[in-house]
């Protein structure tokens, strides 16, 4: 996993505000992950849901209401939102 920052970080983040039909300006925190599955350095599609956990460190401590996770394809990088949980 690597954090994608810079322009392009904030590219990610306003296309998922876009995708979840929100105002970027009403978004208070945005990560731009780039989340690879490999196997002997080269990325691989799982064959079967895969489930896992991130912990942002540096999100704020409050906690959020409302988390959602918005995929780019790889190919294509056309946004969907997925199901997540606070």
């Amino acid at each position: 996993m690597r954090e994608i920052t810079g322009a392009a970080g904030e590219d990610y983040a306003a296309a998922a505000a876009e995708a979840m039909d929100l105002d970027e300006r009403v978004v208070s925190y945005a990560k731009a992950l780039d989340i690879s599955i490999l196997n002997n350095g080269e990325k691989v599609q799982p064959a079967a849901p895969v489930e896992g956990t991130i912990r942002l460190l540096d999100a704020p401590a409050n906690g959020f209401a409302d988390v959602n996770v918005v995929h780019f394809d790889d190919a294509t990088l056309e946004p969907s939102a997925m199901e997540s949980a606070a």
